[in-house]
């Protein structure tokens, strides 16, 4: 048993007054430290997230000019028709005297005269 008269510590006497009192004040002190460390945590996670969609983003970009390059490549290969033998319009072949013209900001489609005007 404790001897009261030498015992440095007053007596702790507690009601339920007390006791609401310690609830609220370790309530309050988990709101205190858990919303800024839950608001950090969001902070971050939409940092992370701001990161990733540019990176993605960019990597879209670069593969859809990558994909357009490739197709305006191809398209310019395809069109290529120096050499074509017969009119782009009426797909008659050329005939010795037949006159042709280049179209106006193509440089290599060749159609008949006649088939323009």
């Amino acid at each position: 048993m404790i001897d009261r008269t030498t015992c440095l510590l007053p007596p702790i006497i507690m009601d339920w007054s007390d006791l609401i009192i310690g609830i609220t004040w370790v309530c309050h002190m988990f709101v205190a430290l858990f919303v800024p460390l839950f608001m950090m945590m969001l902070h971050v996670s939409m940092v992370i997230m701001w990161i990733c969609e540019a990176i993605y983003s960019n990597f879209r970009s670069r593969r859809r000019r990558r994909r357009l390059s490739d197709l305006t490549a191809a398209a310019a290969a395809a069109d290529d028709d120096d050499d074509r033998e017969s009119c782009v319009i009426c797909l008659t072949p050329y005939g010795a005297g037949d006159t042709w013209i280049v179209l106006p900001g193509s440089n290599h489609t060749f159609v008949h005269k006649h088939c323009v005007d």
